[in-house]
C-alpha cells in the first residue's frame, strides 16, 4: 500500500535536526561540498540550477538492535539525529518510551525550533523542556493535568496516537479499524490506521490495544513511518479481522477445553496413585502390627518352635505359597509377598493361619 507522507515541516532530510546530529568529521564533509558548489556556480553559469547534494550520513549502529522488529525504523531516525541510544551503543528497544522522549523526538523530526518558555511547572531543567515546550506552542501536545506534562510518565498507544495526528496532521478516517478504539483519542487511533501508520495489535486482531504502552522500537516506527523513512503497514478490513478473530478464539477454546480434559485426566490419575500409596502404606501398617503381635516385631526370628519369622511360618506352608530357603532369611518384603500370596487362596483366612492375634487386632 502507497501511502503519503505527512509532514508540517520541511522534509527531514534537509533540516537542521540532521546536520547537528551528524559527526563533526561529516560536517564539514557536508560544509565543504556546499562551498565547492557555490564556487563551481560563479564559473559555470549551469552549475548554478544544480541541486545540492545531501550531506553523507555515516551509518549508525547499535549491539541491541540487530535483527530486532524495528531495528530499521530505529537506525534512519538515528541517522537523522532524530533518537539517540539509551547508553553507549545500546538503543534499549524494548524500554518503554517515557512522554518527554516521544516528545523530543517529535519535535527533532519535525525540525521545531527549541522553545524555552512553556505552560507547564514540571519540566524545567528537564532535558525534553524545550522540546515539550516547542510541541505546545506548535498546538501538538497538552499536560496529563493543569501545568504538568508529567515527561517522565510511559506513554500510552492511545496518546501516541493524538501526538502523532497532531504533529504530522493525519486527515480523517473513512472508516473505522478497530473495536478499542473510543474515547477521546479514538478518531486519532482510526486516522493512524487509515495513514498505515499501525495494524493494531496482533491479540486480539481487532483491537489497537490503546491502553498498553509503548516501548522505544515501537515510538520510533510509528514515527519513521509517520516520515516516510520505512514502509507504511497494511491493515485488512476490520469485519475479516473479526472473522478471523471468531476462529481463533475458537480454536483457542477448543485447545483450553482438550487441555482441561487432559488435566483432569492427570489429576484422575494422580488421585489413583495417591490413593493406591495410601493402601499400600495402611496394608504394610497391617502386616507390622500383625508381625508385632506374632514375633515382637522382628522379621528374621527363629525361637527352633517350627514357626519362621515375623508372621511365624510353617515351614510347609511357606514352601506352599512359593517360598524358598526358610522364611525367617528372607526379607520383610518377601514374607509379606507370600502372606498375600497364601490369602489368596479360599480356605485361606486371617483368622485361620493368625487365630490369636486377628482377633486382638481385628482382623478378619
Amino acid at each position: 500500500m502507497s501511502m503519503p507522507t505527512f509532514l508540517r515541516a520541511r522534509p527531514v532530510g534537509r533540516s537542521r535536526a540532521v546536520l547537528l546530529g551528524l559527526p563533526v568529521a561529516a560536517v564539514l564533509v557536508a560544509m565543504s561540498a556546499t562551498v565547492a558548489l557555490a564556487q563551481d556556480s560563479g564559473d559555470d553559469p549551469a552549475g548554478a540550477t544544480e541541486e545540492p547534494s545531501e550531506p553523507s550520513v555515516e551509518p549508525v549502529s547499535f549491539t541491541d538492535t540487530e535483527g530486532a522488529t524495528h531495528a530499521d525504523a530505529i537506525y534512519a531516525l538515528a541517522a537523522r539525529a532524530i533518537v539517540q541510544g539509551c547508553e553507549e551503543d545500546q538503543f534499549c528497544p524494548t524500554d518503554l518510551v517515557t512522554r518527554g522522549q516521544v516528545a523530543t523526538m517529535l519535535a527533532g523530526a519535525l525540525d521545531l525550533e527549541p522553545t524555552p518558555d512553556g505552560p507547564f511547572d514540571d519540566v524545567e531543567g528537564s532535558v525534553h523542556e524545550l522540546q515539550i515546550n516547542a510541541l505546545h506552542a506548535a498546538g501538538i501536545v497538552n499536560g496529563c493535568e493543569d501545568d504538568a506534562f508529567c515527561g517522565p510518565d510511559p506513554l500510552s498507544r492511545e496518546q501516541l496516537a493524538s501526538m502523532l495526528v497532531a504533529a504530522f496532521e493525519l486527515p480523517a478516517a473513512s472508516t473505522r479499524y478497530f473495536d478499542d478504539a473510543g474515547g477521546v483519542h479514538g478518531d486519532s487511533i482510526h486516522r493512524l490506521a487509515e495513514a498505515g501508520l499501525t495494524a493494531g495489535c496482533s491479540d486480539p486482531l481487532t483491537h489497537y490495544c490503546s491502553r498498553d504502552t509503548v516501548t522505544r522500537g515501537q515510538a520510533a516506527t510509528f514515527i519513521a513511518r509517520a516520515l516516510g523513512l520505512v514502509e507504511p503497514v497494511e491493515i485488512t478490513p476490520l469485519a475479516e479481522r473479526r472473522e478471523r478473530q471468531e476462529i481463533i478464539d475458537a480454536e483457542r477454546a477448543a485447545a483450553a477445553a482438550r487441555q482441561a480434559e487432559l488435566e483432569a485426566e492427570l489429576e484422575a490419575q494422580r488421585q489413583a496413585a495417591r490413593e493406591e500409596e495410601q493402601r499400600a502404606a495402611e496394608r504394610l501398617a497391617m502386616w507390622d502390627r500383625l508381625a508385632q503381635c506374632e514375633s515382637g516385631g522382628n522379621w528374621s526370628i527363629n525361637t527352633g518352635n517350627g514357626y519362621y519369622g515375623g508372621l511365624q511360618f510353617l515351614l510347609q506352608t511357606w514352601r506352599y505359597v512359593g517360598g524358598s530357603g526358610y522364611p525367617h532369611q528372607a526379607t520383610k518384603e518377601e514374607q509379606i509377598y507370600r502372606a498375600e500370596r497364601l490369602l489368596e487362596y479360599s480356605w485361606a483366612s486371617f483368622s485361620n493361619q493368625w487365630p490369636a492375634c486377628s482377633r486382638r487386632l481385628g482382623l478378619s
